[in-house]
């Protein structure tokens, strides 16, 4: 926007006093301020950090509802069963008389890296599900099509029905 000339008016002067250097600072602490309902199963600091941390750093916590917060609670108690997984196997990878012990862990990894793998796909947590194919996010299709204008909801929802089935 093009400078106007002239003194400032009192509006810009109260606005720059305002936004300043502190401006980013305050922004980047207003994720402490937001409110996430932590599931009562999760008790210990380390799973309820966890959650939080998913859900605000998830670009699809939109889709985040109570249907899918059992597979949410399931996910943090496997990453961190796969973290404990993780360092178990970093310490018997420096004692070479534990082969067989080191082996049983690398097999439960395997199992604990699928599981979290198909809650992260259910949970719609993976780049395909929060990527748009022109590598944007995806955005949830709320706006009726241009086509659609003046249709019903029944209409509507028939139309969408016969699109679907021909693709």
């Amino acid at each position: 926007m093009p400078r106007k000339s002239g003194p400032k008016s009192q509006a810009e002067k109260d606005m720059s006093a305002f936004i300043n250097e502190d401006t980013e600072k305050r922004l980047r602490d207003l994720s402490d301020y937001i409110h996430v309902d932590i599931p009562h199963e999760l008790t210990s600091e380390r799973e309820k950090a966890l959650y939080r941390t998913f859900y605000l750093d998830n670009p699809s916590a939109h889709a985040m509802t109570k249907t899918v917060e059992p597979l949410l609670v399931q996910y943090v108690r496997e990453k961190l069963n796969s973290d404990y997984l993780n360092d178990r196997i970093e310490e018997l990878k420096l004692d070479p008389t534990k082969s067989g012990e080191l082996l049983k862990f690398l097999r439960a990894q395997s199992v604990s890296t699928s599981t979290m793998t198909s809650l992260l796909v259910k949970l719609k947590a993976t780049p395909s599900a929060t990527v748009g194919y022109r590598g944007g996010p995806k955005t949830v299709e709320t706006k009726e099509k241009p086509w659609e204008f003046g249709m019903t909801p029944e209409e509507i929802a028939e139309s969408r029905r016969k699109l679907a089935r021909s693709h």
